[in-house]
């Protein structure tokens, strides 16, 4: 198939998959003779495994990573779990300061229901920021 085929058959877009091609998420594909990417179905799994991992908040760099143990015929489950890990950490540490934003917010526009628009001073800023 050619890359528009791969691309509409992924819900992705040719730019993408040139992207990831260039700079190694996923290998390049034999051209045809004339000069075309010939892809098979296994690009389509490539592509599908590139998504799933930027689905669970993988980057490109450590796609890649993961990519490279295949390439050099060794498992990649001690990195993955590895990555797992850091990720459901760096998770759990954005939820806990999205909490604490959202008490400092709720506790804010409780206050702000108390306070009077008309007595908002323009040169320093908002009043109930300040409060």
């Amino acid at each position: 198939m050619l890359i528009s085929e791969l691309a509409e058959h992924t819900n992705t877009t040719s730019k993408t998959i040139r992207y990831w091609e260039e700079i190694g998420v996923m290998p390049s594909p034999k051209k045809n003779s004339s000069g075309y990417r010939e892809y098979d179905e296994s690009f389509v799994e490539s592509v599908k495994f590139i998504q799933t991992c930027q689905s669970l908040g993988f980057s490109l760099g450590e796609i890649k990573e993961i990519v490279s143990y295949k390439d050099k015929d060794e498992k990649p489950c001690l990195y993955v779990v590895n990555l797992l890990k850091q990720h459901f950490e760096e998770i759990d540490q954005r939820i806990n300061e999205l909490k604490r934003v959202r008490l400092k917010l709720k506790d804010l526009t409780e206050k702000a229901a108390t306070l009077r628009i008309e007595e908002c001073d323009p040169s320093v800023g908002c009043h109930i920021i300040r409060h």
